[in-house]
């Protein structure tokens, strides 16, 4: 009886122990089961993983540039890199210098682009030789890697300002994937020029002549649709719609499922109070819902990013297929915070189709259908709009996937046709990047 206790009394330190250490370094204290053990839909991804780049350009001399496919071996072989970097080993290495981003500022070497504006914090989850409070600036959307040797930049576009740090990293690697370049995404490229109607900022690269493209077929997502409504709802209620749309209720939140696949989440709960988190939190909490909720699908990143401090907050996911993102109307997987809970959550995926055959399609230069009588040539022709990033993707419609033009003026993303100039969709983003 006493072996008893003292077994019984030493698993019960042993798991104290256990579960002290958890707590002590953040890690999740195992769930006693009930309704916190939902279903699994896989493995959660690390924050590394979703704060790298959508797109690398190896910048070569003349203005030219090549882009690499995003998620591809090079592409892999050069964030890794990059995240080994750390400060200059010579005297005053950790000295950081500001300058203005210019045309200028870009010559051979490598240039690691978002989307949207990176915060520091976030940043330092992928150059993790670096802490948060390293960093001189709030946040960026490019890196830049010259391939002399020369001083790092880390690049706001919207600012116009830049931050130089001579850095120590592997250089030869980046040299070795501008003499030999793999994985290439798309055709020759060069930096745009302006326009009669428009403006260019700097960095933004056009293709240099009509192309055929690769276009890969897709599908949409299969979603576990039983799970995904016992992940949201024990015993829910059902009202069927003429369309065909089901919606599952508890009388607070609302699953839609529609028709085509798609679904919809909302909650009809407040939150507990104004919550304003920093990037990392708030990617963390998308990662830990999704994972939830549905599943973190592979080849994805993060596209946008809003912060409406009182408001509410959103991000935005797509897909990728030969290194370029999937987008389209209510394509991709969207999430919005109100104070501190998910209160909409849109999931409408689509994936590159196994043992399909692609077909080509013609696309061409921006500029092009700038100078012509097309769509976006008269939007462009109007009020002299200045384009502030420029980049390829694959727009879904109709069953299809449709080579596009994302083009950001404003708080606009225009979705031009590459092949015809034809404007497929005009986003509005809010809260900024």
């Amino acid at each position: 009886m006493v072996r008893a206790k003292a077994g019984l009394l030493a698993s019960l330190v042993i798991c104290s122990l256990v579960l002290s250490v958890l707590i002590i370094f953040g890690q999740p204290v195992p769930n006693s089961g009930g309704r916190g053990t939902g279903p699994w839909f896989g493995p959660k991804p690390g924050l590394h993983e979703i704060s790298l780049p959508g797109r690398i350009y190896i910048c070569s001399p003349n203005q030219g540039a090549i882009l690499i496919e995003t998620l591809s071996q090079t592409y892999s072989d050069l964030v890794l890199t990059l995240g080994q970097m750390e400060y200059g080993s010579e005297k005053g290495g950790d000295v950081w210098v500001t300058g203005e981003y210019t045309s200028d500022s870009i010559t051979p070497g490598v240039l690691f682009r978002y989307d949207y504006q990176i915060s520091r914090g976030l940043l330092a989850n992928w150059l993790t030789m670096f802490y948060e409070t390293d960093f001189p600036f709030a946040s960026i959307d490019s890196v830049f890697v010259p391939l002399d040797g020369g001083p790092v930049k880390f690049i706001n576009s919207a600012t116009g300002v830049l931050w130089q740090l001579q850095a120590d990293l592997p250089l030869s690697v980046f040299q070795q994937a501008a003499a030999e370049p793999r994985n290439p995404a798309a055709y020759p490229m060069a930096v745009m020029g302006q326009g009669e109607t428009y403006s260019v900022a700097a960095g933004i690269f056009d293709l240099v002549e009509a192309q055929e493209i690769a276009v890969p077929a897709c599908q949409l997502e299969e979603v576990r649709i039983e799970d995904i409504i016992h992940s949201f709802f024990l015993n829910p209620s059902i009202i069927l719609e003429a369309d065909g749309t089901e919606t599952y209720t508890d009388g607070f939140g609302a699953l839609r499922i529609f028709p085509s696949g798609a679904l919809e989440y909302t909650s009809g709960r407040q939150g507990q109070g104004a919550v304003f988190w920093d990037q990392p939190q708030l990617m963390q909490a998308t990662i830990d819902f999704l994972v939830a909720h549905g599943g973190w699908p592979g080849n994805m990143l993060p596209v946008y990013l809003s912060n409406r401090p009182g408001e509410s907050v959103s991000l935005e996911f797509c897909s990728f297929s030969k290194g370029l993102p999937i987008t389209g109307e209510n394509v991709g997987i969207a999430v919005e915070f109100q104070q501190d809970q998910v209160s909409d959550y849109q999931r409408h995926l689509a994936l590159a189709a196994e043992e399909a055959v692609e077909i080509y399609a013609e696309i061409k230069p921006l500029a092009w259908h700038l100078a012509s009588d097309s769509q976006a040539g008269q939007f462009f022709a109007e009020g002299n709009k200045h384009i502030s990033d420029l980049a390829l993707a694959f727009y879904w419609q109709q069953d299809r996937l449709i080579p596009v033009w994302r083009v950001w003026t404003g708080n606009q993303v225009v979705h031009v046709a590459a092949s015809d100039g034809r404007i497929l969709q005009i986003k509005i983003q809010l809260g900024g990047q």
